[in-house]
């Protein structure tokens, strides 16, 4: 038995919550209140509970500017661009500056 969540109360709900009701639930009646909006976390009939919701909102592209870069950085950067002319790919996220400037050296 379980205890679930909803804002629409029927025949056996209390308030827990200001405006959330719950009750204890057989498991064989979880998946049938589940699909009807019933959910397992006070948190879930509020909404503070989806993390995926607030990372999509979050999508914010990083522009890196000249400033911020290191010296090495910017080398990386420049044999990253010829990498990408010469094979038409990305390299490895692993491969490191060296070993770009010895597979270019070696085509």
């Amino acid at each position: 038995m379980r205890y679930l969540y909803t804002t629409n109360p029927d025949e056996g709900c209390h308030e827990v919550a200001e405006g959330i009701y719950g009750r204890p639930v057989q498991t064989s009646e979880e998946p049938k209140l589940r699909k009807a909006g019933w959910t397992l976390t006070i948190d879930a009939q509020r909404g503070a509970d989806h993390v995926r919701e607030e990372k999509e909102g979050r999508k914010e592209e990083v522009k890196v500017t000249d400033e911020s870069l290191t010296i090495d950085e910017r080398v990386y950067l420049e044999l990253v661009e010829e990498y990408r002319a010469k094979f038409g790919k990305d390299p490895h996220w692993k491969m490191k500056a060296e070993t770009i400037r010895q597979k270019l050296e070696e085509s």
